[in-house]
């Protein structure tokens, strides 16, 4: 039986992702969005990252060498355990962990890298959001999000084609990347670049989830921004 569809909550969202293995087996988009990042950032240094919606904590953890300390935000108890096992013990006394909503937290400071990946779709309020992002990320600091931008081509065929992959069982937010660097305008930010990669991996994913990642990872440096929908947008709030 189809489960019923309903608007993003921060009920559904947090029992959807309480289940990690839900999300996380055979995910080969999470390491492919870590290289993809790690290859923007390199020669980066920061002092206080954060990351929002931080799931396991594998895109945070993985760019932990650039980064003095790091804060770890889910409003999933179990992905908090889940990145907690994640951390190396040599890195333990760097990484804080918070049970939070990515729209509404304020940890009472800024941060000069902000990272928000896979998140839009799923908040109650898209405005919420880029202000609770807008807020957190400190003059000059960087705030890298990603979303599924509605207006590719692949997106448009997509919606039209099929509905498949890891879907949650409610109707997730839809998101253009033109209309939201416009909003993070309004906030003093600025899109700096835009990383378009495939969330596609045309099977591969059957043969060995590593391979589908480097996959992905590599469509990531075609530079076909019409094609594919998936964005890594890189934004700088100015000073």
């Amino acid at each position: 039986m189809v489960p019923n569809r309903t608007n993003p909550s921060l009920t559904a969202a947090r029992e959807f992702f309480n289940t990690p293995s839900a999300y996380l087996a055979g995910n080969s988009t999470i390491p492919a969005r870590v290289a993809l990042l790690r290859q923007a950032l390199a020669g980066e240094r920061f002092h206080e990252a954060i990351e929002l919606g931080c799931g396991d904590g594998s895109i945070g953890l993985g760019l932990l060498h650039l980064a003095s300390s790091l804060v770890l935000v889910d409003i999933s108890p179990r992905m908090i355990d889940e990145a907690k096992m994640r951390t190396p013990a040599v890195d333990r006394h760097r990484v804080a962990y918070c049970l939070g909503d990515a729209a509404s937290y304020d940890h009472g400071r800024t941060f000069d890298l902000v990272l928000c990946i896979g998140v839009f779709a799923h908040v109650e309020s898209v405005d919420d959001l880029v202000s609770s992002l807008a807020r957190l990320t400190e003059r000059n600091g960087l705030l890298v999000i990603q979303i599924t931008d509605s207006d590719s081509l692949w997106a448009r065929v997509a919606r039209l084609a099929f509905n498949g992959g890891r879907k949650p069982a409610y109707v997730t937010n839809e998101t253009a990347a033109k209309e939201l660097a416009g909003r993070f305008e309004h906030h003093g930010m600025t899109l700096e670049r835009t990383i378009t990669y495939s969330d596609v991996g045309f099977g591969l994913e059957r043969v060995r989830t590593g391979l589908a990642a480097r996959f992905k990872a590599f469509t990531g440096t075609l530079g076909l921004h019409r094609l594919f929908s998936e964005k890594l947008m890189l934004l700088r709030k100015r000073g």
